[in-house]
């Protein structure tokens, strides 16, 4: 989880032990990993699960240059969302097995990623980004585009999902994504998207 306190009945419960609690009570958790300094407050947004074992946590490169036109706002949020993806992937690297998938530069305060994606029947239903809905102006990034969406099919691939791109700029312009969008669907679900 990605905090130390959550809403129990209308009542805060800042307690670690009462959330471990809950969770074995609950979801039968044995062991829970509590992420104080996450990036984001919903995890899905920075990080994803493809096996028991694996996780894959959002990067952002260090030796791309950002672009020009990025405001100095998205500049810092960029610089310190890049800080924190990499103090997480450090943090969990002793419990799970980590793999780093590529993260697009925050542009309007639009976290674009790849970890929001849908796994279900062995298809990765992954987000695409081509422009950005609050501007109605391309990524300033999008030359980048091309070379993340290939890297992010072959780890996909790589943990044997057939990928499946759907454009999600108007949800992730609003603060969500597919993962946020369809939460949990049941096993055998087939989206309309595949059918």
């Amino acid at each position: 989880i990605v905090t130390d306190s959550f809403l129990i009945d209308g009542h805060e419960t800042p307690t670690l032990d009462l959330i471990k609690k809950t969770y074995q009570h609950y979801l039968g958790c044995q062991e829970l990993h509590v992420l104080k300094n996450a990036p984001h407050d919903h995890i899905d947004m920075f990080a994803k699960f493809v096996n028991q074992k694996t996780i894959l946590i959002n990067e952002i490169a260090a030796d791309i240059s950002l672009p020009k036109d990025l405001t100095e706002r998205d500049r810092s949020a960029t610089k310190a969302y890049k800080e924190g993806l990499d103090e997480i992937a450090k943090e969990l690297s002793p419990f799970f097995n980590i793999r780093r998938i590529p993260m697009p530069f925050i542009i309007d305060g639009i976290f674009r990623t790849y970890t929001n994606s849908v796994l279900i029947n062995k298809k990765a239903l992954i987000p695409r980004f081509q422009q950005n809905t609050l501007s109605d102006k391309p990524f300033p990034d999008q030359e980048q585009m091309a070379s993340y969406e290939k890297e992010v099919e072959k780890i996909y691939r790589e943990f044997g999902y057939e990928r499946v791109f759907i454009l999600a700029d108007d949800l992730i312009a609003h603060g969500g994504g597919l993962h946020c969008a369809t939460s949990q669907l049941p096993k055998n679900t087939i989206p309309l998207a595949l059918q």
